[in-house]
């Protein structure tokens, strides 16, 4: 679970590239945008899923982001305590103020207000954090972006124990599309055609690299930085200790 623009599709790809497991993206957000609703879509728990139909006996590796949906409110990723313990979450997060600047070149007149769902977006991912740490501490683990560019292998294998999977090295060299093993909505498809800087870095990229993370030249402003600094990088701060503590100890 993540937020925008931290290296979600990135890691989902390589366990895309995983013999044992299916990556699916974003399901439950699907609803909320490719059915031509504004109501999330559940059946990821219900286990009648269609990304399930033609792939049993694997592990189904999701990503969903908080970002906002169409009615302008974040992702409700779980409707429940009972939907959250049964997942394993890891939540990945980025420096705010890197990915808001690498956010910033993808607005439009159809984004009002981002930077306000940017941070309601940041707020859901920490709240749902909080409450699977109470629920269910061992369940959960935290993983910044930066970590995961710097020590991919590292970060691989101990995803791979937290899910119950073998590490394989195919997961670090990416020699197939990226539709390869992955369910992905269609709305990518036709996402790509209107703007394809959002999927063109992703189809392009090999593996997992700290490169890949270089700060984005678009500039922020003043208020924006002021914002995000108050609200957001104090927590970012917080978590980044606890990805610390999960992946480099």
């Amino acid at each position: 679970m993540s937020t925008s623009r931290t290296g979600s599709t990135a890691l989902l790809r390589a366990f895309a590239n995983h013999p044992d497991a299916v990556a699916v993206y974003q399901p439950i957000k699907d609803g909320c945008r490719d059915l031509g609703g504004t109501d999330e879509d559940y059946r990821v728990y219900e286990q009648h899923h269609p990304a399930f139909e033609s792939h049993h006996g694997k592990v189904y590796v999701s990503k969903e982001v908080t970002a906002y949906a169409v009615r302008g409110t974040p992702v409700n990723v779980f409707r429940s305590d009972a939907e959250m313990a049964r997942v394993r979450p890891v939540f990945l997060i980025r420096d705010p103020l890197g990915a808001w600047r690498s956010m910033r070149p993808l607005i439009t007149e159809y984004t009002p207000n981002a930077l306000d769902h940017f941070i309601a977006a940041f707020a859901r991912l920490c709240e749902y954090r909080q409450r699977c740490k109470e629920i269910a501490p061992a369940a959960a683990l935290t993983l910044t972006m930066e970590c995961m560019a710097e020590h991919p292998e590292t970060v691989l294998r101990r995803l791979c124990m937290h899910w119950g999977l073998r590490f394989v090295p195919q997961m670090l060299t990416w020699t197939t599309p990226i539709e390869s093993n992955m369910w992905v909505p269609s709305f990518v498809h036709s996402y790509n055609a209107r703007d394809p800087r959002v999927w063109s870095s992703v189809r392009q990229s090999t593996t997992i690299t700290k490169h890949a993370v270089a700060p984005n030249a678009m500039p922020i402003d003043d208020e924006e930085r002021r914002r995000i600094e108050a609200v957001l990088v104090p927590a970012y701060g917080r978590l980044a200790a606890a990805c610390t503590r999960h992946f480099m100890m």
